[in-house]
């Protein structure tokens, strides 16, 4: 299921919030939604009352969650379209020695170390192709208006 396809299931899907309520005349945790009490689904207690429990409480919780997660994962992509848009721009306007050094940066492939003072060379964890070059393109671009290279 692609994120489309996931964002137009929860649109289709009953309103929330959805709560979880037991009902032991039929053995069952009841997803419930609206102030009324209505239900749109049950979970059977199968032996372990905590699990079926749990497992009512994730699907009641997932209504409010899910819509929530696909904005994060929509602000996101949108953040690295912008971030990549960036990249491709700088590469195309730098000069002598920053496009020779982004050129060769660019040829070792996606991941090459961040430059932020919170990243650390040697942690992979920390690496990025973005940052790398960013800061290259700055210490360059530095270095040809004839400042001191860092």
């Amino acid at each position: 299921m692609n994120l489309t396809e996931l964002k137009q299931a929860c649109e289709a899907a009953t309103p929330g919030p959805w709560s979880v309520d037991l009902c032991k005349a039929e053995d069952c945790w009841r997803i419930k939604y609206g102030t009324r009490g209505h239900w749109l689904a049950t979970v059977p207690i199968d032996g372990d009352e905590e699990s079926s429990e749990r497992d009512a409480a994730f699907i009641a919780m997932s209504r409010a969650a899910v819509p929530e997660l696909i904005a994060r994962v929509e602000a996101a992509e949108a953040e690295l379209a912008e971030a990549r848009a960036l990249h491709r721009v700088a590469i195309a306007q730098a000069k002598g020695p920053a496009k020779w050094e982004i050129e060769t940066l660019n040829s070792f492939g996606d991941w090459v170390p961040f430059s932020p003072s919170n990243a650390d060379e040697a942690d992979p964890s920390t690496w990025t192709r973005l940052g790398w070059s960013a800061r290259y393109i700055a210490r360059f671009s530095r270095a040809e208006e004839g400042s001191r290279m860092p």
